[in-house]
């Protein structure tokens, strides 16, 4: 073990045998050497590091849920995404869908559009498109740019009702409207199948659900 990292030699006159150290290996045990230092200071900093993270997310679930208590459609929305997302606590589908129907119903535009995506895609619920599409409308009308976006693939991609490419046209202008390329994008490629005065009528109809957002 002591000549490791040493190479024999032996001289050529005498044949007496002598080491000298290896540069070569030191260097690459010197850098295996640094390389497992900072891997386990890494480790170790992670396992410090993570229990004070979920203590913070146990503390922000904990305060969320003292002011949903009171009916607080903001907190509910984030006591639903808190626990679809298992931050702070054991994660449930099933009741952070609970809580976004309970931030929708106190009017939370956000909580409409997560409770109308869980009833979409049935996590946590009970598949309901119909549903689904009642309560992204509501979120929709009131100004909220993503459930514009998605109700205008509904109506695009028949997602639960008929394909509508005039209902696509309305609500992917509204979200354009608001800055979303991808809107604005798909709004350019459902116009093609519409006539001009299809068209005209549908841009008053998105200027009338403007104004009556504000």
């Amino acid at each position: 073990m002591v000549r490791t990292f040493y190479k024999a030699y032996r001289c050529r006159k005498c044949r007496y045998r002598f080491f000298l150290i290896n540069t070569l290996i030191v260097t690459w045990s010197s850098i295996i050497a640094a390389l497992t230092v900072l891997m386990f200071g890494a480790w170790l900093l992670q396992q410090f590091a993570v229990p004070e993270l979920e203590a913070q997310d146990i503390a922000a679930y904990n305060r969320a849920v003292d002011r949903a208590q009171g009916g607080d459609g903001a907190a509910e929305l984030q006591v639903g995404v808190l626990l679809s997302e298992g931050r702070g606590v054991v994660r449930s589908d099933k009741e952070a869908a609970q809580w976004f129907k309970k931030s929708a119903q106190h009017g939370n535009l956000e909580g409409q559009y997560q409770y109308g995506n869980s009833l979409s895609k049935g996590i946590g619920v009970l598949q309901n498109y119909k549903e689904a599409i009642n309560w992204i409308e509501k979120a929709a009308r009131a100004g909220h740019v993503k459930a514009q976006y998605d109700l205008g693939n509904i109506y695009r991609y028949k997602s639960g009702v008929e394909n509508d490419p005039k209902r696509a046209y309305l609500w992917f202008t509204l979200a354009a409207g608001q800055g979303s390329m991808e809107a604005a994008i798909a709004r350019d490629q459902v116009e093609g199948r519409l006539k001009p005065e299809e068209i005209a009528a549908l841009q008053e109809e998105a200027g009338k659900i403007t104004v009556e957002s504000r």
